[in-house]
């Protein structure tokens, strides 16, 4: 016989079945369901789930609770649960085939499991570990710093604090993120809107006369503002155009830089150009204006306090199995440093994964990724941010990114904030400030997209860092991903998924003090333009370990120095996992 279940549980059921609009009135079909739960081991959310496939008949139709169906539900789980194989799909390991007995002390918590279930943690603590282990495991450099981003500051413990402040620059509503439904109007404005703001601001700024109307030949210098294009396949090594607003037709006019010493430009970058046009078609390029960057945001008093703060980028597993060592281990590290916060940036769920692209995983995407990682954030001794990725598979496959709707779960949704109060979900990109210290965050990969497309001539013999040249472009162009069109590459999608009704999302409201790549470029710190500008590389590489950034933003030494910069105080030690 089955233990005596607490009423929460029947709760939650008929809360679930409420959202499907099937209200379980029936005191005797909701025991049924508590019964069927309790005897395959589900949890409420995974017996609904089952329950919801069963239901749907066909014709859009749906079969309402009995006795009976239950019954058949019933039978074909166990039937199923005697077909799986013996191998765990999810973590190669022998999975028990004994049935599952309830455990008592589970029973009565609404937000356990209503019986033990064997998910991925309990597989692993039951059954022996392989005779060989991973390569993340015997790994031996963990815990070494790669790379110290001003070593002269003193290394310090991180400091308590009363309060984080987090605010949270994302005002885009309940609007919907669609799939294949890209307006050509809706590109026609985009771009025109990012010609018009940028290409006034760089006329305000270097102070140019009004741009001059488009085609007209002359010998007199003329301004124009537009935005940077190629004429084919060929790049912009052997032409250089550049393309006006729809005002204008819109026009392409090639730009001549034969003589002029130095440049760096990309497709998509919106410029302003003074020269001559003496063809009507060509001009001849006296001088070229790309920085549009914007101001820093208002400093309130927090911003003079010191911060601790730790980043990863995903993918968070080896691509052998899906144990997640990787980020166990920074968990680890997480408690043990204790920062004040902590920056994900996914992918969490990798769809390029091979065990989740040969659809190896035996649950909901969306659960998975709320078992491996949202159910171990609450504990953790920081205020954590989760920024998604395109190649995150549970999550909206369109550029810019919403937030993460945590916890595929109704009832503990509705009370996430109150639940998981050190849990942010920001959008892909973002902007947020903690205590005053802004932050801005990509997850697109977009310094190897623009590495792949720029092109830049220096006669000058004065080389920069090519990091820094790619970073420098998103803050001139105010822009976490400035590059059009988008690239489409092997490992990031981007480039055909950027939805333009939505772009507004892709450009900064301000410049951040500190910005944070997710690139396979190899990772670096540089402050660039006063921005601490940091790539921690990738938290695993195939089956091995990478890095993850550890940030000491010290005290500021002179509160009245309205020049300071974050990249001065902040100490950055990127360290193998």
């Amino acid at each position: 016989s089955l233990p005596a279940i607490n009423m929460s549980v029947g709760e939650n059921i008929k809360s679930l079945f409420d959202t499907i609009k099937q209200p379980l009135t029936d005191e005797a079909v909701l025991n049924k369901c508590i019964e069927v739960a309790a005897k395959l081991g589900l949890t409420e959310k995974q017996f609904f789930t089952e329950w919801d496939a069963y239901s749907f008949q066909g014709k859009g139709k749906r079969v309402a609770p009995s006795l009976a169906h239950l019954e058949k539900l019933e039978y074909s789980l166990q039937e199923k649960q005697k077909n799986r194989k013996p191998t765990s799909k999810v973590t190669g390991r022998a999975t028990p085939q004994k049935p599952v007995v309830p455990n008592k002390t589970n029973i009565g918590n609404e937000r356990t499991t209503i019986a033990k279930t064997f998910d991925v943690m309990d597989v692993e603590d039951k059954v022996d570990s392989p005779a060989t282990k991973s390569q993340f495991a015997t790994r031996t450099n963990a815990g070494v710093v790669v790379q110290l981003f001003n070593e002269h500051l003193s290394k310090r413990a991180p400091v308590k604090l009363d309060k984080i402040s987090v605010v949270v620059e994302d005002k885009r509503g309940d609007a919907p993120h669609r799939y294949m439904w890209q307006k050509q109007q809706d590109i026609i404005s985009m771009l025109d809107k990012r010609i018009e703001t940028l290409g006034d601001a760089l006329c305000e700024r270097f102070a140019l006369e009004t741009p001059d109307a488009w085609g007209n030949c002359s010998q007199a210098t003329i301004i124009h503002t537009g935005m940077v294009c190629t004429d084919g396949e060929s790049g912009l090594k052997s032409t250089v155009m550049l393309q006006s607003s729809s005002e204008f037709g819109p026009k392409r006019l090639k730009l001549d830089m034969l003589d002029f010493p130095s440049y760096d430009v990309f497709p998509g970058q919106i410029v302003g150009v003074r020269g001559k046009n003496p063809y009507g078609t060509r001009v001849i390029v006296d001088d070229l204006f790309t920085d549009a960057c914007l101001p820093k945001a208002d400093r309130p008093s927090t911003y003079h306090q010191g911060l601790s703060v730790m980043v990863a980028n995903g993918p968070f597993c080896a691509t052998e199995s899906l144990d997640y060592e990787p980020f166990k281990a920074l968990l680890a590290k997480v408690g043990e440093i204790k920062p004040n916060a902590l920056i994900l940036m996914g992918p969490f769920v990798d769809s390029y994964h091979p065990s989740i692209a040969q659809a190896e995983l035996d649950r909901p995407f969306a659960n998975f990724f709320d078992e491996q990682f949202i159910v171990h954030l609450k504990s953790l001794p920081c205020k954590v941010f989760l920024v998604p990725s395109l190649r995150d598979v549970h999550h909206d496959f369109a550029f810019p990114q919403p937030p993460f709707t945590p916890l595929d779960d109704v009832l503990i949704r509705q009370t996430f904030a109150k639940e998981y109060p050190n849990v942010v979900c920001v959008p892909n990109p973002a902007t947020f400030s903690v205590n005053g210290i802004t932050f801005g965050v990509c997850s697109s990969d977009i310094l190897t997209h623009l590495s792949k497309e720029h092109y830049s001539q220096n006669s000058t013999g004065q080389r920069e860092p090519r990091a820094v040249q790619l970073a420098r472009h998103c803050i001139q162009q105010r822009s976490y991903y400035p590059l059009w069109p988008g690239v489409v590459g092997e490992t990031d999608r981007v480039g055909s998924m950027i939805d333009a009704s939505h772009a507004d999302h892709i450009f900064m409201p301000y410049t951040p003090d500190v910005l944070i790549f997710n690139s396979t470029f190899p990772s670096f710190v540089h402050k660039v333009d006063g921005v601490l500008c940091i790539n921690p590389s990738k938290l695993t590489v195939k089956s091995m370990g990478g890095l993850y950034g550890l940030l000491d933003i010290h005290p500021s030494i002179n509160l009245e120095d309205e020049t300071e910069s974050i990249a001065d105080r902040t100490r950055v030690e990127l360290i193998r996992i």
